[in-house]
């Protein structure tokens, strides 16, 4: 069964380990905003949320391989859209991805952090699209 849950800073290492095998590290990351899918006491997904005043920004969202399409991705998507949420605005080159659990293209926020910080080896800042997803939204 498949457990969604804050992060602690003992998950961090396997974390950081998850995110560098899939080039979403970067050096400004903060542990305390990440949250991690558990299945088995094993750490197969994370998911990094900023909190900022008017909105939450997704920084980072990674499945093991081993999990891949297994719903890990949705779950954790799902469990930080209950309730009434602040708009969740992120950056990805993947769009049609997000588009699944409800993101829309979307102009930037003017709070948004810098697309520059996520220093992606193979991602060029101009590919990147802004999305977002509001409150109670598909």
């Amino acid at each position: 069964m498949l457990k969604i849950r804050k992060a602690t800073d003992k998950d961090y290492p396997e974390v950081l380990e998850i995110l560098e095998k899939l080039d979403l590290y970067y050096s400004t990351l903060e542990p305390e905003d990440f949250f991690v899918a558990e299945k088995e006491d094993k750490i197969v997904g994370c998911v990094q949320l900023q909190k900022h005043k008017d909105f939450l920004f997704l920084g980072s969202l990674a499945t093991i391989e081993e999990e891949r399409n297994s719903g890990v991705a949705r779950a954790l998507l799902k469990s930080l859209t209950k309730g009434d949420s602040p708009p969740i605005y992120l950056y990805t080159i993947i769009p049609e991805f997000f588009e699944k659990f409800g993101f829309k293209a979307s102009s930037s926020h003017p709070n948004l952090p810098s697309k520059n910080q996520y220093e992606c080896t193979y991602c060029d800042p101009n590919q990147c699209v802004c999305m977002v997803k509001y409150p109670h939204a598909a």
